[in-house]
C-alpha cells in the first residue's frame, strides 16, 4: 500500500483533493505559475504574513514578470499566531 493511500484512510477527505510534493515552496511557486496564465487585468491577489512566506514569495516574485496582469495586496495584520 503506498503512502498516499494510508494518507487518505487517517483523514476525512477526497484523494482528489490532495497533492504530494517536494516542499510547501516548491508547490506555492507551481500553483501561483499556473494561475497567474489566467489572470486577468483588475484581478487581485490578496496576500496576508500571517501563512507560510512561501505563498507570498511566490506572489511577490510574479510582480516582476511583465505579463503579470493583477493587482497584489497584502494585508498588515497586528494578529499574531
Amino acid at each position: 500500500m503506498h503512502l498516499e493511500i494510508k494518507f487518505y484512510c487517517q483523514i476525512p477527505i477526497n484523494p482528489d483533493e490532495v497533492v504530494f510534493g517536494a516542499n510547501m515552496t516548491t508547490l506555492t511557486f507551481a500553483l501561483s505559475r499556473g494561475l497567474a496564465r489566467q489572470l486577468q487585468p483588475g484581478d487581485e491577489i490578496i496576500l496576508t504574513r500571517l501563512g507560510h512566506d512561501a505563498n507570498l514569495a511566490s506572489w511577490s516574485a510574479l510582480q516582476e514578470v511583465d505579463r503579470f496582469n493583477a493587482n497584489l495586496n497584502q494585508i498588515i495584520s497586528a494578529a499574531k499566531l
